[in-house]
């Protein structure tokens, strides 16, 4: 009877760690709670703006003076990362899109220090961007409307990578920038990002408690 017993508390409780798995809900990470660091700032473009949830603020690099473009995001504490919804460069004062990114290799850390050997599990990505659109210059309440319209350009999966620290490596631009494997500038040489969102995959809470009274079933028969 005893053998019998416990065959049935192993297979209760494989249940409830499949159902567990199952119940995963993909919720948007918190801009406040993300701190982001990028290699240079231009006039008008810091690297607060990237995470700000504001897609009509921008980060630009320095141009010529920034011949490693790089921006690091610290999340502020380790996710299983799903996606990550980028608004690419755009200058809402011109109308300007070609400064957005073309080409990077996203890497990755938990290391609660961000050192910099922690980073691992390279991520090639090939951005989208404005896909050839030009926005003009005038009226620029016009412009604004038709680029919230548009909305979000690319939506990179990240399946479910582990993540505290987020590093994007810069290597060409949509106007024609390289950044590797050399530095070749194209037109003033800078880079653009407005917006990154991350999201993450959450166990529902209907998933913790399945997994509390998992654990509860486990003392209670190790108690006898």
């Amino acid at each position: 009877m005893n053998a019998y017993r416990s065959v049935l508390v192993v297979l209760a409780l494989l249940f409830v760690v499949s159902q567990a798995q199952a119940q995963v809900a993909v919720q948007e990470i918190d801009h406040a709670n993300v701190t982001v660091w990028t290699s240079s700032n231009a006039v008008g473009g810091h690297w607060d703006n990237v995470a700000d949830g504001d897609p009509l603020t921008y980060w630009r690099s320095a141009g010529t003076n920034d011949q490693a473009a790089t921006v690091v995001f610290n999340l502020g504490e380790v996710y299983s990362l799903d996606h990550m919804d980028i608004w690419n460069g755009w200058f809402p004062a011109t109308g300007r899109t070609n400064d957005g990114i073309k080409t990077m290799t996203v890497w990755f850390s938990t290391d609660p220090s961000g050192a910099l050997e922690s980073y691992d599990n390279p991520l090639f990505v090939t951005l989208q961007g404005w896909n050839g659109a030009w926005f003009d210059q005038k009226p620029i309440e016009e412009t604004i409307q038709r680029v919230l319209a548009m909305g979000v350009q690319d939506v990179v999966e990240l399946g479910g990578v582990q993540a505290q620290y987020v590093k994007f490596v810069i290597e060409s631009t949509i106007n024609g920038t390289m950044y590797a494997p050399e530095y070749i500038p194209s037109w003033d040489g800078a880079v653009a990002l407005n917006e990154v969102t991350f999201f993450a995959a959450v166990p529902e809470p209907a998933t913790m408690s399945l997994l509390a009274l998992g654990g509860l079933a486990l003392l209670r028969r190790g108690r006898r």
